[in-house]
């Protein structure tokens, strides 16, 4: 997929990037990579968390990838979430707030307001993701296993929390016209790095 702007136009200014990081770790010469340094084909992240579980049905929630939501489906839960035989709408239900701990997964993911702070997504008690911009995109992945959920040598063992988000504000070009990232950035790894370096190509 490239990206296309304007939309509809055929022109792609850019048919992909990467985030890539480097690191040391201990007294260790050896540089650990996170990302297609050399934009070879067998390298990928794999999205979803790192788990002790992949199965079929852990392997379905998380294989989507991207999470799209725009400011309307936030504010249209917010106002109708007590409504009588209301249903939230796919991605307000299926926003991955959750990871599962019984599988290693980390408690929490895509951020959402915690109405009754207990630390569960819950919808239709009156949470709601929480996003930038007016429109975003959530994605999660990790370096730590591949295409064929099978552990991946000298990996990082760190996992991306990323939010895309753009403005829809016709009265500023600049805003208009941008994109912004936001990038976590988690060290589930045994190791503690040094000599940490990212960037983006």
């Amino acid at each position: 997929a490239a990206f296309e702007y304007p939309k509809g136009s055929g022109k792609q200014l850019a048919l992909w990037t990467d985030m890539l990081l480097t690191a040391r770790c201990g007294s260790s010469d050896y540089i650990y990579n996170f990302g297609n340094l050399d934009r070879s084909n067998d390298y990928r992240l794999h999205t979803g968390p790192i788990s002790n579980n992949y199965s079929q049905e852990e392997r379905k929630k998380w294989e989507k990838g991207t999470w799209k939501i725009s400011w309307y489906d936030v504010d249209f839960h917010k106002e109708n979430w007590q409504t009588q035989n209301y249903v939230p709408s796919e991605i307000i239900k299926n926003w991955p707030a959750n990871g599962n701990p019984a599988y290693g997964q980390m408690p929490v993911y895509a951020p959402f307001f915690d109405r009754n702070q207990n630390g569960l997504y819950e919808p239709l008690e009156g949470d709601y993701p929480e996003i930038r911009g007016d429109q975003s995109i959530f994605f999660v992945c990790t370096d730590s296993v591949n295409d064929f959920n099978e552990p991946v040598n000298n990996a990082m063992g760190l996992e991306v929390l990323g939010m895309a988000y753009a403005y829809d504000m016709i009265s500023n070009d600049v805003l208009h016209n941008s994109i912004f990232f936001h990038y976590d950035i988690v060290n589930r790894s045994p190791r503690d790095y040094k000599n940490v370096y990212t960037g983006f190509m």
